[in-house]
Parts: structure tokens; sequence; C-alpha cells
């Protein structure tokens, strides 16, 4: 404090401390000083006076014109460089299904690449069970034969507790005693299912977890990790998607209305010619499939086939990224009275605003 020269700046810990520990270490020593010199301003006045005293310096305020808050908008102008990231794009399954559900949140995450900043956050127990039943499928079911459903079964309970350590510590904490006691009844079940499952349909395992790229004859080349693919005795070649989910509503839904997008995908990306699939539901030990392909399980009546899904695919695809080049972009969650959404699209999926990290972008949400 000796040596300062001209204006010395002292502050307190902060207005949320409490005790001692709130008080300046020099408190005793400014108190007769301040009680004599110092100048006092109320937060009412700092936040309304035209002009305010802070550290000897004067801040002047000036009143701002009122403007009214952006409005939620469902068109939107592309900047000038987004065509040339269109350029020989590739896509997924995950981002095809995103640019079907909302073309701004598709050009915001994957043309322009913003991430949410939670790159280090602790998955949820949804996540966390999915990754288990992952790397359990991973493990017990090598290229050939599957094993027997008591084997995987058995397998799969002397695998989950070293897998719970390694991949899911978080089940182990007091407060997910439910779903760690979950986990142990239903994953080791789940594993007998599904190896029921390839051996009624008389499967061999190709490959799990099998990162593949395709280029179809038509439509955007592609890229994805298959969960299990395998082969009937024909060669033909069959896609096993692993769904850790608590609704079997929604994936049935999908096949019954059409909208299996990720099979689709897999399947051409696997068969071209003739893709064959379902979803095996973890948490239920259910196949759901298209009814008429010869696969045993749940079959669910369907409007048309895997391949006719693709063709849709491919159409919805082609119309977005067209509107893209041409520079128009559409937050698909938001109601304009004045112009109407896009009419004749084969594929629509609902958005999903309330999961969306661009909502407040297209102001469907507030700026918090």
């Amino acid at each position: 404090m000796l040596q300062a020269r001209g204006r010395l700046v002292l502050l307190p810990v902060g207005l949320e401390a409490g005790g001692e520990e709130a008080t300046h270490p020099l408190a005793h020593r400014l108190a007769p000083a301040l009680k004599r010199l110092a100048v006092r301003t109320t937060l009412e006045w700092a936040l309304s006076g035209p002009r305010l005293r802070l550290g000897g310096a004067d801040l002047p305020r000036e009143a701002i014109e009122r403007r009214p808050l952006p409005q939620a908008t469902r068109h939107w102008p592309a900047p000038g460089a987004l065509p040339a990231k269109l350029a020989g794009r590739t896509e997924s399954a995950t981002s095809l299904t995103r640019l079907f559900q909302c073309q701004l949140k598709w050009s915001l995450h994957d043309l322009a690449r913003l991430r949410p900043a939670r790159g280090r956050a602790i998955p949820d127990t949804h996540q966390l069970l999915g990754t288990l039943a992952h790397a359990l499928s991973k493990e017990l079911f090598e290229a050939g034969p599957p094993p027997e459903p008591e084997v995987a079964a058995t397998r799969a309970s002397e695998l989950l507790e070293s897998l719970i350590e390694q991949r899911a510590v978080p089940l182990l904490q007091p407060a997910h005693a439910v779903d760690l006691m979950d986990a142990r009844l239903r994953l080791p079940r789940a594993m007998g299912s599904l190896a029921r499952l390839l051996r009624e349909n008389a499967l061999e395992v190709v490959a799990t977890e099998l990162y593949d790229q395709a280029q179809p004859a038509e439509g955007p080349p592609l890229q994805g990790a298959i969960d299990l693919l395998a082969h009937d005795p024909a060669g033909d070649r069959v896609v096993v998607d692993l769904k850790w989910t608590r609704s079997r509503t929604y994936r049935r839904d999908e096949l019954r209305e059409g909208r299996a997008v990720q099979l689709a995908v897999y399947g051409v990306m696997t068969s071209p010619d003739r893709p064959r699939g379902g979803y095996f539901l973890l948490r239920d030990g259910e196949f759901l499939t298209p009814r008429g392909k010869g696969l045993a399980g749940t079959q669910v009546p369907v409007p048309y086939d895997l391949r006719e899904t693709w063709q849709h695919v491919v159409t919805t695809w082609r119309t977005w990224t067209t509107l893209a080049e041409r520079g128009e972009l559409h937050a698909t969650g938001v109601d304009d009275e004045e112009q109407a959404p896009l009419e004749g699209l084969p594929l629509v999926l609902e958005p999903r605003c309330d999961w969306c990290d661009f909502a407040t972008i297209c102001r469907l949400r507030g700026s918090a």
C-alpha cells in the first residue's frame, strides 16, 4: 500500500460471502477514515442517475432507443460460404435425421460445426446404460455363429462389473442404485435375447460396431457405425440396430409410418439392392422388423420397405440441400402465418425444439 502511486483500489471478497471472511483485511484501519471521507452511492441511483462517479472517475449515462426483442423467425438467409461446404459432403444417419427435423439446426450443427460446450459433461443414466449394452455386444458377438443364449447371458453377467468400472462408473453412486440394479438385471437378459434372435433367424455375425462408408448410386456419400451386421444362409446382409429405450412406441411408429431413416441408411450402405434389418430393443429384448422380410421377431406393418424409405430419404435430402444452395434456410419448428412450411416432402420428421441447442438463435426460446 505504501508503494501505491496516485490511486489505491481495495476490493472485498464478494457479496455472497458471509461472516468475517467477507470483511476486508484492512477494514478496522479504514473504518475511521471511511466515516468521514467515503463517497457512498445507492444502487438505485447508480442504475438510473445521469452520472456515476466510481473510483474517482466520472461515468456519464445516456438513454438509448428502446427496440423490440427479436421474434421467432422461420426463414433465414444463408451466408455466402455455405454452398462451398455442401460440395462433396458426406452424410450420416444422424445428420440426415437432423436435416429432416430442422434444416437450420442441420446447417448450424453439421455445416457451420457449432457445438454446445458439453464435451466434458458426464453422460446421463440412459446414455450410460446404452454404452454398456454396446460394449457387451462387442465383447460377446464376434464374427461367426452367435453363442447359445444361456452362454451369452452368463458371460454378460461376468463382464458387466468390470465394464461398469471402465465405462459407467457414475452408476456406482448411491443415487443410481436403482439404475445399477436395472443394468445388472436387464443387460445380461438382453444379450441372451439377442443371441436367441440371431439363432432363430439363422444369422451369423459379420461384425459389431462396424464403421463403414458407402457411395450409393443416388444420394450423398454415407458414413456411420453399424451396431451389429449379420448375414443369413443365402449371404444376404441384415442390420441389427441396438436401442436402449424406455418406450417401444417411438421405434414401432418409425417403422409403421415409414420414417426409419437410420435403418434405411445402414441397410443401403451394406446391401444397396435389398436392405433388411430392424431395431433390437435392449430393455425389452424385442426385435422390431418390417413385416414380410423373412425375419423372425415383432413384424411391424409398413407402408413401404427400407429400399423405398431410402428413395424418400434421397428426395428429401435433395430438396433441402437445393434450398440451402440457393441461400434459403428454414427453422421448421417455428410457426409463421405469413409463409407456409415447405410442402410435398416425402419424409417429414418432427422437430425436437425442446432438445435443440439453437432454439435461442431462431428465437423459439428466449435469450436464456
